[in-house]
């Protein structure tokens, strides 16, 4: 059966709901980002990788466009290597630019 004739059946015999358009709401405490390199967002992940098991995956998103501008894999979870990311690396990297 095709989805769009489930979706039509189920709303024929009301077991579906209709969904309301909830807007977004806005929350105290959030920053409003209007241009690139304004607000940036450090993230930590951890990778499984076969050669060394764990490694931590720092990354810097730019807020406003989502894109990584900087990157860095670390063997231990620390505050350190993660701020360390925030400096320009090598040019094989994506590098960070000075605020």
């Amino acid at each position: 059966m095709n989805r769009k004739r489930v979706l039509r059946v189920m709303r024929e015999r009301k077991l579906i709901q209709r969904h309301h358009r909830e807007s977004r709401r806005r929350r105290p405490g959030f920053f409003r980002v209007e241009r690139p390199g304004q607000l940036w967002h450090l993230d930590m992940t951890s990778i499984w990788v076969a050669e060394h098991g764990w490694v931590y995956l720092n990354a810097i998103i730019d807020c406003c466009t989502r894109e990584i501008v900087g990157w860095d894999l670390s063997l231990r979870c620390r505050a350190v290597e993660a701020i360390a990311v925030t400096r320009p690396r090598s040019p094989s990297r994506a590098s960070v630019p000075a605020p």
